[in-house]
């Protein structure tokens, strides 16, 4: 089992919220967005286990250019490891490191942290090497520093002519020519440098654009919810249409309602005709007894004595027309009954006294009078005898014939009354949903007048709302952002755009200025983002820097080089071949990358690739996927030289670079070193290399471990 982290212990500080404190599994995964304090638990990491800080990999305070590798935040906690010892170690900010532990043993390099950290995305060895790790590091990580401390030490003896005195060199003029050339180079590069790192337009101009992508962000949601808000709003006006097409129309209500009036007016009309209609057929009830009374009074004026025969007809008479009158009684008949009545009593009185008056006897006398008086009550005059009888008999004869037609006239308008109502109960059920005698159909016309109202109004304020968001038709969203659509939030964000593009632009015209005198000072002439920029810059001075170092080391080495660079090269070439030529450093290479199975440096210092023995890949000239591939076999193989077997590898978004596609691949290579026993962790805070690995992961089981850090609320 090879060095791993046993426990990890990084206590709340800077931008970190939480204090963590995992057991590592075989594959870890630590995920965090900005300003969760994924850097700080890295940075930790290193500062535990490695040294920083001047002439170490790892710097902690910013150069021309350049920020700190390793920043400032008060460090707390401890990584534990396993298998350095019997006992897991135990190390923290302030004691040993690992570059300690393994100080005398043969092999291993200065600085363990080139094999075993990979930050943001630079997984090269070397960024000064065309092949990412060059002849240098592979000296520091496979050995013959031995060597290179021998061969200073001849230069230091053999410089000739030049002395170093009171920190400077003195000397012919013509040999410090160079040197004092390449110091005011310098000197003028690094007053560029101030004038970048004196400038706060950059974080300015950072921070606001920052700001203005997260109120784009905000105002593409609100346009977003503009367009769910449009999508509502035509929903709404569809479901207000629906519910106006099951409300009955203005026509057909005002249709409904003049029925009505009709029906009420046709009925009252009708109640009145058929009153008129009963009244004529009473008055005209006494018609037969208007007939039969003159007849009666016709007799009367024409009878002198009865003879037995006429008293027994008159008799017999008179029982009948009071059995018709009792009939006429419970048929109701009024006047029939009174008339027959009457008649028939007069017909027994004459009976028993005779016609009286002018020989008419005393019954007779008092049949007439009751004839009379019956006439002026029927009729409210006097009756001007036998003449007016009949010529009231022949008027009402004629008048029958009236009221028959007025009965006609009457029923007729009946059915005329029963035909609008049938009209309007089918009108009135197919409109307000029951007939008649069901509902209050006044009431029910009101209520859907008013409800076609409230819905019209609604329609027409969806409408106005609809219009006013200006979401051409088609392009409305079904599904809601999450997010309300606010008009006034819409104006604040167009406002605070307009402002913030007059800083940006500020900003932006105060960074021009300093963008020219970088590019005149570079000869960056074609970069166009400042990070290209900065980065020419900060090569220009390590150039520049590197020009004084190596006229300086020139002029201390002068006389030594020509004797032994040879050897150097002779002894250093073996020792490296030697470590190449590991058959480990074959066989993870070829595990890794399915390919390449060895790896030699010519005599031009490349690193050529080769398979089945023949070397005819230059690492350099490798795609990019493919020598991230290669680096991380690299890593892992010389780390494994170094501790015997392998240990743990420590990648900070090491990935984020990669195109999509070889991101999956180098997860899978990390899941190889995983089965080969590697213990891996990774840092990261991109959601799609995030997902990559727990789909990748998932067999692993309780080997894969993953955190997720809070983000700063």
């Amino acid at each position: 089992m090879g060095v791993r982290i046993r426990r990890l212990r990084v206590k709340r500080a800077g931008p970190l919220q939480e204090e963590l404190d995992v057991r590592p599994a075989d594959m870890n995964l630590v995920y965090g967005a900005n300003e969760s304090g994924k850097t700080y638990v890295v940075e930790a990491l290193i500062g535990f286990l490695f040294r920083t800080g001047r002439g170490t990999t790892w710097q902690t305070s910013s150069g021309a250019g350049r920020p700190p590798d390793i920043r400032g935040f008060p460090i707390g906690g401890k990584a534990l490891l396993e298998n350095l010892d019997e006992e897991p170690v135990s190390f923290t900010k302030t004691g040993e490191k690992l570059e300690d532990r393994f100080r005398e043993k043969a092999g291993l390099p200065r600085e363990l942290s080139r094999l075993m950290v990979v930050r943001a995305g630079r997984t090269r060895l070397s960024d000064g090497a065309d092949d990412g790790v060059g002849r240098d590091v592979l000296l520091d990580i496979l050995g013959g520093r031995e060597v290179l401390e021998e061969v200073k030490g001849r230069i230091k003896k053999r410089s000739r002519g030049l002395e170093v005195r009171d920190g400077g060199i003195e000397g012919h003029k013509a040999l410090l020519e160079d040197r004092e050339e390449a110091a005011e180079r310098l000197e003028r590069i690094d007053q560029v440098a101030a004038e970048v790192e004196a400038s706060d337009d950059a974080l300015r101009l950072s921070q606001l654009r920052r700001r203005r992508d997260s109120l784009r962000q905000r105002r593409e949601l609100l346009g977003q919810a503009r367009r769910h808000r449009a999508w509502e709003l035509r929903k709404g006006l569809m479901e207000v249409g629906r519910d106006l097409d099951g409300l009955p129309a203005e026509r057909e209500l005002s249709q409904l309602e003049s029925g009505l009036e009709r029906l009420r007016d046709s009925v009252a009309a009708l109640e009145g005709r058929r009153e008129e209609v009963e009244r004529e057929r009473e008055r005209l009830s006494g018609q037969g007894w208007v007939a039969h009374a003159a007849d009666t009074y016709a007799d009367l004026l024409k009878a002198r004595g009865v003879s037995s025969g006429v008293r027994r007809l008159v008799t017999v008479s008179g029982a009948t027309l009071m059995a018709a009158a009792v009939a006429a009684g419970l048929a109701r008949l009024l006047w029939p009954a009174v008339a027959s009545g009457l008649l028939g009593l007069g017909l027994l009185l004459y009976r028993e006294a005779g016609f009286g008056g002018g020989g008419l006897s005393d019954a007779q006398l008092e049949e007439r009078s009751r004839v009379e008086a019956m006439y002026r009550d029927t009729f409210d005059e006097e009756m001007a005898g036998l003449a007016s009888l009949r010529a009231r008999a022949e008027e009402l004869v004629k008048q029958r014939g009236s009221l028959d037609q007025q009965e006609k006239e009457l029923q007729q308008m009946r059915r005329s009354v029963e035909r609008l109502r049938g009209d309007l109960e089918e009108l009135s059920r197919e409109c307000l949903g029951g007939g008649l005698e069901e509902i209050e159909p006044e009431e029910e016309i009101e209520r859907a007048r008013e409800a076609r109202r409230e819905l019209e109004g609604r329609r027409e304020s969806l409408g106005l709302e609809l219009a006013g968001l200006k979401v051409p038709e088609g392009e409305e969203l079904r599904d809601a952002p999450g997010i309300q659509w606010s008009d006034s939030e819409s104006d604040t964000l167009d406002r605070e755009m307009e402002r913030l593009a007059g800083e940006i632009g500020e900003a932006e015209r105060n960074l021009q200025t300093l963008r020219t005198r970088i590019a005149a000072a570079t000869g960056a002439l074609e970069a166009e983002e400042w990070s290209e920029l900065l980065e020419a810059l900060r090569r220009k001075r390590e150039r520049l820097e590197e020009d004084y170092r190596t006229e300086t080391a020139d002029l201390l080495a002068k006389a030594a080089v020509a004797g032994a660079v040879d050897e150097f090269e002779r002894s250093e070439n073996i020792e490296l071949a030697e470590k190449l030529a590991d058959e480990r450093v074959g066989r993870l290479l070829h595990e890794l990358t399915g390919r390449y199975d060895g790896i030699r440096l010519d005599g031009g210092g490349t690193l050529t690739l080769g398979v089945e023995g023949e070397f005819d890949y230059p690492l350099e000239m490798l795609s990019t996927g493919a020598r991230e591939q290669v680096f991380l076999a690299l890593r892992s193989a010389f780390a494994e030289l170094t501790f015997g077997q392998p240990a743990f590898l420590l990648l900070d978004d090491a990935f984020q670079h990669s195109d999509w596609q070889r991101r999956g691949r180098l997860v899978s290579h990390c899941l190889k070193l995983i089965d080969r026993g590697w213990q891996i962790f990774y840092f990261c805070m991109d959601d799609h290399i995030r997902d990559l690995f727990r789909d990748q992961a998932g067999k692993l089981g309780d080997r894969y471990l993953e955190v997720e850090l809070k983000a700063a609320t």
